[in-house]
């Protein structure tokens, strides 16, 4: 609790808050980015010639390709055109076949090439060969064509789980035999055992051969590798059947990966960025979200707060009116309110008359006034006055009144 607490408070405090998530996008990116590893040493489930792991059918490819067979690994969708003679394996891929791929492909067995594949209950490709899996399963060792001498002690299974026994599900109806056909792998009923069921079996298809599997654990790298279940030279009996007496180094072996989910893929995001980026509608739409991402950063918090501007409150001219004159009035001041008011006076005579100099005292300047102008000297003496003498409330109202008369007599 205590780390939660100090994570909780470094947050606010260091305004991080839009690290975390940059951070986290960082991580989902670079996760989104990073090449797949195909080598396949996890538990991954697709029947993949990629995949080394137990579920994965890379023992199946290099044994064929040490034998001889020329492998191959198709990315793309290999049944546009495949030539009399190929093996195409197609082993139970999560993403079905359309029934177009479908048709091509057996158009192409029917041809004179070979088709190696797991059959999936409900797909369009069981349903063309008309074999559907069974719903039981039935556990191994199942009848085999060959006799394999082992070792003794070999290696457990992953499959090997209650009572060391392993389980395979065959086709879910009896099956003879037809002319040319051949069984590879072949269980006993359970209801009956008289009865053989096949979990593989290859059959003619006009020019072309076709091999079927029932369960995907017959071509897994954790079944072939078991030596006493003899699958693995069960395996390479279903290449010879598809080659149909052509030598190894003559036949390709073409294992079907674009449908496993390897190579280029359908993709939401692909399609998403050629709308985005290519109509005039998503371009529209990407600025938008330009926009919006700029405005969020604009409005966000910051790593560092914005300083504040300092700011140096005063009065304006106004306050310290009222301010000083409630000072003056408190003391009386009429001298100096007088003295303000003559100084005033001589500041706006100064431009306009040259008897408004600066120069000298204010009596100086009253006097020059007097003789200069003759008609204002009772104004000038009431101003003189109250320069020496404190005055009434009402002889100062007079005295700003004569100040009045006095500065518009000159200005005239």
């Amino acid at each position: 609790m205590s780390l939660l607490h100090g994570i909780a408070n470094f947050l606010p405090n260091r305004r991080t808050r839009l690290i975390v998530p940059a951070v986290a996008l960082g991580i989902v990116i670079v996760a989104l980015f990073t090449p797949s590893d195909e080598s396949g040493n996890s538990m991954d489930g697709r029947l993949s010639s990629f995949l080394s792991g137990p579920n994965g059918a890379k023992g199946f490819h290099d044994a064929a390709k040490r034998l001889g067979w020329r492998t191959e690994r198709k990315k793309i969708s290999p049944f546009d055109s495949i030539p009399a003679g190929t093996i195409v394996a197609v082993l139970a891929p999560p993403q079905e076949l359309s029934e177009r791929e479908t048709g091509i492909l057996l158009q192409n067995v029917r041809a004179g090439a070979s088709l190696l594949t797991v059959v999936t209950s409900g797909s369009a490709l069981a349903d063309s060969l008309n074999l559907v899996p069974a719903r039981g399963m039935i556990d191994l060792p199942v009848i085999l064509p060959v006799n394999p001498h082992c070792r003794a002690g070999e290696p457990r299974s992953a499959y090997q789980l209650m009572g060391d026994k392993t389980f395979v599900t065959p086709f879910s109806k009896p099956t003879r035999l037809g002319p040319g056909s051949q069984a590879f792998v072949m269980v006993r009923d359970v209801d009956d055992s008289r009865l053989t069921r096949f979990a593989a079996i290859g059959f003619p298809l006009e020019k072309g051969r076709v091999v079927a599997v029932s369960d995907a654990n017959v071509m897994r790298n954790d079944f072939i590798r078991v030596c006493k279940w003899g699958i693995g030279p069960s395996t390479i009996q279903m290449l010879q059947f598809l080659s149909n007496g052509r030598q190894p180094a003559d036949t390709r072996l073409i294992f079907d990966e674009f449908h496993l989910g390897f190579g280029p893929q359908p993709s939401v995001a692909r399609a998403a960025g050629r709308v985005l980026f290519g109509t005039a509608p998503g371009a529209t739409l990407v600025q938008i979200i330009v926009a919006a991402g700029i405005l969020l950063l604009a409005v966000a918090p910051r790593p560092l707060p914005p300083s504040a501007p300092v700011r140096v409150q005063r009065r304006s001219p106004f306050e310290h009116v009222e301010a000083l004159s409630a000072a003056y009035c408190q003391i009386s001041a009429t001298r100096v309110v007088t003295e303000r008011l003559v100084r005033g006076l001589r500041r706006r005579l100064a431009s306009a008359s040259s008897s408004g100099s600066q120069g000298g005292t204010d009596a100086a300047f009253l006097d020059k006034v007097s003789h200069a102008y003759p008609q204002v000297a009772a104004e000038v003496t009431a101003v003189a006055t109250a320069l020496t003498r404190q005055s009434s409330p009402a002889q100062l109202l007079a005295v700003g009144e004569a100040i009045e008369t006095i500065e518009r007599t000159i200005t005239l």
